[in-house]
């Protein structure tokens, strides 16, 4: 039974210490020539590279940052050095479309993000009253 509860702790541990990707942006639904962000974070301990992302969906990447950050941490006696990289990136989507999915090298395994729709909304027409 301790040794099923150990092998259980292990696997969690592990899965929890696992690297990742995520990609988030600010809004999925914008309108026209309203800017979307789009933030790609990878954490893990071994982030061979960040992927350099000129246009996403034909829609040119008008501005773009990245952010680096890491944290120690010690579970039962084992150190484990994290790295937190994100990639910031905006644009401007001219029609309907889907972020592609993104691929990253962390902790010797390939992550991928998951694709993101975005949505343009027709703009409303704005109606303007005369007083009298």
């Amino acid at each position: 039974m301790i040794r099923i509860l150990g092998s259980i702790f292990l696997l969690l541990t592990s899965i929890l210490y696992a690297g990742s990707i995520e990609a988030n942006v600010d809004s999925d639904e914008v309108f026209p020539g309203e800017s979307v962000i789009l933030t790609i974070s990878i954490v893990g301990e071994d982030i061979k590279s960040l992927p350099n992302i000129p246009s996403i969906g034909g829609a040119t990447v008008i501005n773009s940052s990245r952010r680096s950050g890491s944290s120690f941490s010690s579970v039962n006696g084992k150190a484990k050095m994290e790295v937190t990289e994100s990639l910031i990136l905006e644009f401007i989507p001219e029609h309907n479309m889907t972020i592609p999915s993104f691929q990253v090298k962390v902790d010797g395994k390939i992550e991928s993000s998951r694709p993101i729709e975005i949505k343009i909304s027709k703009r409303r027409r704005e109606q303007y009253y005369l007083r009298n």
